[in-house]
């Protein structure tokens, strides 16, 4: 009985010996390019053409004893590293493949190697918010709570087809669109609740292997409502109003412009109303986000308040107002 175990871990331990020594095959372990025994980490995990790479040598116990530690890059050495578990090198070029080694030397010339290859690539993620800005506003639109996003990811590795790579979308940690889906680099969803959210993408080859993730923070604002003044010989005015309206003439029209409103809720708001020192009035206009205030007296003043909003999405609108002056 003794010597039958005796037998069974001499067995055991030359199946480890064997697994050792054997070549590992490439595995995805929280975003890191690794293989199955984490034997080497890339920071970037992903990197992209010419960017600086930090490799990290995850081997641990005995297997280090009486052994140099050799990186090389492609099969070159990289000088001045030996004997190091962290390397610094840089990422080659757009659609060539690296390869990354590590060898432990020995005496004995039993020798240990261990490696990890990649394409350098480029992966960005272009957000769309589909709000509404006016035309002479130079900024960007943003995302506000409840608005539709539209997101595009561009890969460009020099090798691999859009149709041909399966994307894995998720926002705040939950999964988009049920799940993974071939060839899908476009996407859209309405903005969550909360200041600030994080979209990422992770992208695999048909083979199953990750070739690239990217994550972006977006930051959501709530819409608001600004006024402008416009006549008939200027047109509309690019300055907003702010601590209120002269009235000059007999009547003055004033449009009311939503920034960052849901381009669905501009165009067919449940709530649009003006309203004149709490009354009820209508636009009088082609357009519901235009007023012409007529002079009711010699002298005096009048609130003025616009109200847009969506009843689905209560925090997808803005009401503000304004003092006229006469």
């Amino acid at each position: 009985m003794i010597i039958g175990m005796n037998a069974a871990r001499l067995l055991f331990l030359a199946a480890i010996l064997f697994v050792s020594t054997a070549p590992t095959s490439l595995a995805q372990t929280n975003g890191s390019l690794s293989f199955d025994n984490s034997s080497i980490t890339l920071q970037p995990a992903f990197p992209e053409p010419g960017q600086t790479v930090e490799a990290t040598l995850n081997i641990y116990g005995t297997e280090l004893f009486n052994a140099d530690i050799v990186w090389s890059l492609n099969g070159v050495v990289i000088g001045d590293v030996n004997n190091r578990r962290t390397v610094e090198y840089t990422a080659g070029e757009l659609g060539v493949t690296d390869t990354l080694t590590t060898t432990l030397v020995r005496p004995d010339q039993n020798n240990r190697r261990y490696s990890v290859s990649y394409e350098p690539s480029y992966l960005d993620i272009i957000i769309e918010a589909q709000t509404r800005t006016p035309d002479f506003y130079q900024g960007r639109s943003v995302p506000s709570i409840g608005s539709q996003m539209n997101v595009t990811a561009l890969l460009n590795n020099g090798s691999i087809r859009t149709e041909n790579i399966i994307y894995t979308w998720r926002l705040n940690n939950k999964v988009l669109a049920g799940g993974p889906i071939k060839g899908s680099n476009q996407i859209a969803f309405d903005t969550p609740r909360g200041s600030e959210s994080i979209l990422t993408v992770e992208l695999l080859n048909t083979s199953g292997v990750a070739i690239g993730r990217r994550s972006i923070v977006f930051n959501a604002v709530y819409p608001d409502v600004v006024f402008y003044e416009s006549n008939t010989l200027f047109g509309q005015s690019h300055i907003a109003i702010t601590d209120g309206l002269i009235m000059t003439g007999p009547a003055a029209t004033v449009i009311a412009e939503p920034y960052n409103l849901d381009i669905r809720t501009y165009n067919d708001p449940d709530i649009n109303e003006w309203e004149i020192d709490g009354s009820q009035t209508t636009s009088n206009g082609a357009s519901p986000y235009r007023i012409t205030i007529q002079r009711t007296g010699e002298s005096g003043s009048s609130d003025v308040s616009f109200h847009v909003r969506s009843t689905s999405q209560l925090l997808q609108g803005s009401k503000e107002s304004f003092d006229i002056i006469f």
